[in-house]
């Protein structure tokens, strides 16, 4: 199971573009620690861990690539509490 996937048709894709690789790389290791899957689609993100949640991004989140990291980041923190 890949631990985080940003499909090439996602709203994300310009944002994570002008990321360093470190970033992306430190994301998927934090789900991967996690047991969470995270992958964009559209403008959708699906966050599995205990349960599986389909949320839209929100537009806070698409502002920069800041803040996508620090909004993916707290997603899969909660991906395992109630």
């Amino acid at each position: 199971m890949e631990s985080f996937i940003i499909l090439t048709n996602s709203v994300v894709v310009p944002l994570i573009e002008g990321k360093t690789m470190g970033e992306c790389q430190r994301l998927r290791r934090k789900a991967k620690e996690n047991i969470v899957e995270v992958m964009f689609f559209g403008e959708y993100v699906r966050v599995t861990g205990e349960k599986s949640c389909k949320m839209k991004v929100p537009a806070k989140a698409l502002k920069d690539g800041d803040a996508l990291i620090r909004w993916t980041e707290q997603r899969i923190d909660k991906a395992w509490t109630k």
